[in-house]
């Protein structure tokens, strides 16, 4: 199940609007992020806190579980994700738990079959109207998709990683000033793969320590137009380093602006420089140009369209290099057809450029989906994605292309 969730939107979940950066602008509402009165979850209360239980079961049909660029194999697989979300209920202050299993079983290919899992823990402070500070904490076990440049053709099972995540925030307004910041800090531990033809895939050289420091400021010129700057700082240290130092210092600067264009366009869009430079003094830094979109449009109120576009320097998942320069550019469409029924279409384009060899992937993914509200405890989606990604270069990875199909079916109460 390669690309088979990606346009999933939110079915009837409290909360599931995004936050917002900066200023916020409430004017608008997305399609996928509005309540709907009669169809959330009415959970229940205990005491100061109210808790949300919800399962979500999906069956999916992909045509290319490996992502395998000859004789691909297709399967039927199976998806149960039991998950609780629990928040006070206070008038100052927050506290937000939440925690989720994740099973993910194969009909045919079972050595595909996966357990994963999500705790966690955010705490908000409300010191004045006008100042607050934020702690998140959480711990989490994934797989990573088969499509990923660290998989061999002969791995006999899908690569796991634990990590673990802590952030400290504070944000303040100022009449027009609006000033956030944050440190963060994120580890990840990887588990060795078995391989095909016996032994073992080793992922210990992936195993590292990110952190990272933003400073935003915002000010408002108007209160539906704001200019901002936000530079941040990343610090990546390896537990193991193979036949070179992989270590690295990250920087990056954007200036940008965060607008609410009457009742149609809302949104922040901002370009800026991005560089990373290595304790290894054989490896060359990187400096790139840098930029960040996020743009909506509502032509009507029923349709919701959403542009976004970011760069980014990220682990190339090989030993033998660990930075790639990722481009992406998304666009999502979503259609109310009903108050209970939402027709969504998305793609989106990644481009991977690989720091130190001759290699460059480009992926599209593409996708439709329908969610249907029954009542405030029955949700159905129904969906379908398509993927295709070429890699050129003397180090070219794999090329292929993916079709999933499926159904999903959330309750909760």
């Amino acid at each position: 199940m390669l690309f088979g969730l990606l346009g999933l939107v939110a079915v009837g979940k409290p909360g599931a609007a995004c936050a917002e950066e900066g200023f916020p602008r409430t004017r608008n509402v997305a399609v996928g992020e509005r309540p709907l009165p009669g169809y959330e979850a009415s959970g229940f209360r205990l005491g100061s806190f109210d808790i949300y239980p919800r399962v979500t079961t999906s069956v999916d049909h992909d045509d290319n579980i490996y992502a395998a660029d000859t004789d691909p194999i297709s399967d039927v697989i199976v998806g149960v994700t039991p998950e609780v979300d629990v928040h006070s209920n206070w008038a100052r202050h927050s506290l937000a738990l939440s925690a989720n299993s994740n099973f993910v079983r194969y009909v045919d290919q079972k050595t595909e079959n996966t357990d994963g899992w999500k705790v966690k823990a955010r705490g908000k402070l409300d010191i004045t109207r006008e100042l607050n500070a934020s702690l998140e904490v959480s711990q989490t076990r994934q797989t990573e998709p088969r499509y990923s440049s660290a998989y061999v053709s002969t791995a006999l099972e899908p690569i796991q990683y634990d990590t673990s995540f802590a952030q400290v925030s504070a944000a303040a307004t100022l009449n027009r000033w609006h000033i956030s910041s944050s440190l963060s800090d994120a580890r990840a531990r990887y588990a060795d793969v078995a391989l095909r033809t016996g032994g073992t895939l080793t992922q210990k050289f992936r195993d590292r320590d990110d952190g990272v420091g933003v400073l935003r400021v915002d000010y408002a010129l108007s209160p539906s137009i704001a200019v901002f700057t936000e530079g941040s700082l990343t610090r990546t240290r390896y537990r193991l380093n193979v036949g070179q130092d992989r270590d690295s210092d990250g920087r990056s600067i954007l200036a940008g602006i965060d607008m609410e264009i009457t009742n149609l366009i809302t949104g922040e869009i901002s370009f800026g420089h991005i560089t990373q430079s290595f304790d290894d003094p054989r490896r060359n830094s990187i400096s790139d140009a840098h930029y960040r979109a996020r743009i909506r449009w509502f032509p009507t109120q029923l349709i919701t369209v959403t542009l976004t576009g970011n760069q980014e320097i990220t682990d190339s998942g090989l030993e033998t290099n660990s930075t790639v320069i990722t481009r992406e550019a998304g666009l999502q469409a979503d259609y109310e057809l009903l108050r209970n029924l939402i027709i969504n279409g998305w793609s989106r384009y990644v481009q991977s450029d690989y720091q130190g060899l001759d290699r460059r992937d480009k992926r599209i993914e593409s996708g439709v989906g329908l969610n249907y509200l029954m009542n405030s405890a029955v949700g159905v989606n129904l969906h379908y994605s398509h993927g295709k990604q070429d890699s050129s270069g003397a180090a070219s990875g794999r090329g292929f292309t993916d079709n999933a199909v499926g159904v999903t079916l959330v309750l909760q109460h």
